[in-house]
Formats: C-alpha cells, structure tokens, sequence
C-alpha cells in the first residue's frame, strides 16, 4: 500500500458493480482502509427488471469483495447525505468514483465534488464507461453527428481498449454496519422471477 495516500477512501460505485476495470476502486484499493459504497436512492429507483438485476449484482459483487479482503457497504438515502454520514463516522479523507453523463448526474456529482473538496476531502472521478469522454472526441469543438467520422478520429487517437484487471486484493473495511441488501426490496412481490437465478 502506498503510504503517500491518506488512510481510508470510499469508492462509490454506482452503476459500475464489477471489480474488473473499474478505475476508481483501483484508485481507492491504494489507501489503508477501503469504504466499497451502494446508496441506494429510492427518487432513483429502477423498473422492475432492473431491480431484480441490481438485487442479485450487488449480492454477487459483496461476495466477491468478501474474497479480496473487504466487503459492500450499502446504505439508503441521499448520496450527499450518506457520503458525509460516512466521513463523519469514519473521517475518510478521499472518495473515488467512475463518471456518470446525464445532465441530472452531472450535475449532483460535481456539487458532491465542490462540496467535499471545499472540506478538504481528496476527491476524484474516472470515466469507467466510454471510450472516450464526451468533450474529448470532438469536431472544431462540436460533437460527431456522423458515426464515420467519429470512429476515424477515435482510432487516429490510439484509444487502449484494454480493461484494466480486477485487484487480487483490497484493504480492509473500517467496522461499519451495512444495510442488508434484502431491505432494499428490489426483487417483485409477485414472482415473475421464478427460474431465472
């Protein structure tokens, strides 16, 4: 571990529940202590199907997580909310996530951003879900209309396709309760599900 970064970080994962290419948990895994975080919003609540999906990935992703040395910590509320709840208690002094682009998304994450750096935590985000980010790929400043052209400017640019590799093991996890991931009642009520796990 490197002793230049400060002791505890949280990785916030979000729609990004893998440990393989997954910038910032590989960031995060640099720190003595490790906070891998699920803030389960209910205003973002997804469909049914969905639902279901994200009930048994975040069942499978603790339990790989549990196999590297740590462990998912989920709690329920709102992310600004829940991520100063767990600098308070835990007093992590950095917050790891992978970018998300939907201007609602962008807008909550960059006041997160603003918010905790302006108390000094070290915060940062990855892109963990494009080739390229959106103001990167560019034509005289406006974006590609003309796939063509945008993926002739993509390869000209010498994108690595390569994921990054999961870690073999993680730090720690500070002695924090998680919210069982059966209370967040993400699987049907009626059991349309039967025979699909």
């Amino acid at each position: 571990m490197s002793t230049s970064y400060p002791e505890t970080a949280i990785c916030w994962l979000r729609r990004d529940l893998r440990l393989a290419d997954n910038p910032a948990l590989l960031a995060a895994a640099e720190h003595q202590r490790l906070i891998v975080l699920y803030i389960h919003d209910e205003d973002d609540a997804p469909g049914a199907a969905s639902a279901w999906w994200l009930h048994h990935s975040l069942l499978a992703l603790d339990h790989e997580l549990r196999k590297l040395g740590s462990r998912l910590i989920v709690r329920q509320g709102r992310a600004h909310e829940v991520i100063d709840a767990l600098i308070h208690k835990t007093q992590a002094q950095a917050v790891y996530w992978n970018r998300q682009y939907t201007p609602a998304e962008l807008a909550r994450d960059t006041a997160i951003k603003r918010a905790l750096r302006e108390r000094g935590v070290r915060v940062e985000s990855f892109n963990a879900h494009l080739l390229l980010e959106p103001w990167q790929n560019t034509r005289d400043g406006q974006p590609y209309k003309v796939f063509t052209p945008f993926w002739k400017a993509c390869l000209t640019r010498g994108i690595d396709l390569a994921p990054s590799p999961a870690p073999t093991q993680l730090p720690p996890t500070p002695a924090l309760v998680s919210a069982p991931i059966e209370t967040l009642r993400l699987l049907p009520d009626i059991p349309w599900d039967a025979g699909l796990c």
